[in-house]
C-alpha cells in the first residue's frame, strides 16, 4: 500500500526506492541525484494513494456514504491520522469527523474555508476543530477548500497528521487540491441528483 503524508519533501528523502539515497563523499547530506530519485519515487507513491482515494470516492452514491468514506477510509488510504469535512449552506453548518457529526455555525465553516484559492498545509497544536475529539495529537493539517455550486454553499476538507511537517511540505498541496476537486464534484453530483 502506498502512503500520502503531509510532509511530502521530508518523506521523499526517507522513502524506500530502487536507488539508495547516498551522501556525497565528504558530505553529510545525500547526493542531489539521489534526493531527486527518492522524491520521484515518493511522488509516484503519492499519486497512487491519491488515485486510490478518488477511486474509492467514486463508489459512494449518497452524501452520507461520501462523508463516511472520507472520514473513515481516506486516512487509511492516504496514510494520514485524521480526516474531517465541514459543509455550510445558508445559516446551517455541519462538521463530519472521527467523532461523528456535529452542527457548527455556517459562519465558522466559511471562516475555516476563508478566501483561500487553494489548499494550504500548516502546523497545528490540537487546534483543528474539524477533527473533533481527535484533534489533540494532530500536529500538521492540510486544509482544502471545497468549491460547491449554488445552492450548496461551501465546505472544507481537512487531513491531519501527528507528525510535524517541514515548510517544504507545501510541495504536496497540488495533490491535496486534486482530492478537494474530486470531493467537491462528488458532493455536488449527489446533492444535485437529490433535487
Amino acid at each position: 500500500m502506498t502512503v500520502i503524508h503531509l510532509d511530502f519533501a521530508h518523506r521523499a528523502r526517507l522513502a524506500p526506492t530502487t536507488q539508495p539515497v547516498l551522501a556525497e563523499p565528504g558530505s553529510a547530506s545525500p547526493a542531489p541525484d539521489a534526493v531527486l530519485a527518492a522524491y520521484a519515487a515518493s511522488s509516484d507513491s503519492l499519486f497512487e494513494s491519491v488515485g486510490d482515494a478518488v477511486l474509492a470516492l467514486m463508489s459512494a452514491q449518497t452524501l452520507p456514504e461520501i462523508l463516511s468514506l472520507v472520514v473513515h477510509e481516506w486516512p487509511h488510504l492516504l496514510g494520514v491520522d485524521a480526516a474531517g469535512v465541514a459543509l455550510a449552506a445558508h445559516d446551517s453548518g455541519f462538521r463530519f469527523g472521527p467523532g461523528g457529526v456535529a452542527p457548527v455555525p455556517a459562519r465558522r465553516v466559511r471562516a475555516w474555508r476563508g478566501g483561500a484559492a487553494g489548499p494550504s498545509i500548516r502546523e497545528a497544536r490540537g487546534d483543528v476543530p474539524l477533527f473533533g475529539p481527535a484533534a489533540g495529537p494532530i500536529r500538521t493539517v492540510g486544509i482544502v477548500p471545497l468549491d460547491l455550486p449554488e445552492p450548496l454553499g461551501c465546505g472544507v476538507l481537512a487531513l491531519g497528521s501527528r507528525e510535524v511537517a517541514a515548510p517544504a511540505a507545501l510541495a504536496g498541496a497540488e495533490r491535496l487540491g486534486f482530492l478537494g476537486e474530486a470531493l467537491s464534484r462528488m458532493i455536488a453530483r449527489c446533492q444535485t441528483t437529490a433535487y
